[in-house]
């Protein structure tokens, strides 16, 4: 599974966590359960994985600096 793809997943539980419909039950106000039910899409959210940012290869730019400019001059 690509990070993509996992972020997508853990999207689509968030906001099906976010929608369970919990008006039927009898909540003690401002109660731990109720801010954790409260609390449950962001917490799914953050399971996200962080996208790395890509590392600078010198070698492997001054490679792509030559094919771009060989393919510029033709």
């Amino acid at each position: 599974m690509t990070p993509q793809e996992r972020n997508a997943l853990i999207e689509e539980c968030a906001v099906a966590a976010e929608a369970q419909d919990r008006s039927d039950y009898e909540w003690v106000r401002d109660s731990l359960w109720a801010k954790i039910l409260q609390r449950a899409g962001a917490n799914v959210r953050g399971l996200k994985t962080i996208e790395p940012t890509p590392q600078s290869d010198p070698e492997l730019d001054d490679q792509l600096s030559v094919l771009s400019s060989a393919l510029n001059d033709e």
